[in-house]
């Protein structure tokens, strides 16, 4: 049998909400946002990073006037 009795966090309160309460709630969305644009920043860093020594592989094995790669076997 499902135990449909509700936990203590489900249950209603007649707690009223102070302003020390919406500081903790703001501080905690604060602190998550933070680490997710840590990571995010950390994300963009390494794919730009990639995406260069990509550009700059293509420019040193690419002959820009003929159009062509220098070496036959990177553009199979």
């Amino acid at each position: 049998m499902v135990n449909e009795t509700p936990s203590t966090s489900e249950k209603p309160t007649n707690e009223k909400f102070e302003i020390q309460h919406y500081i903790a709630l703001w501080q905690h969305y604060e602190d998550r946002g933070g680490s997710d644009k840590d990571r995010m920043v950390t994300v963009v860093t390494w794919l730009l990073a990639f995406a260069a020594v990509i550009l700059g592989f293509i420019a040193t094995k690419y002959d820009f006037s003929a159009q062509s790669f220098k070496e036959k076997e990177l553009a199979a």
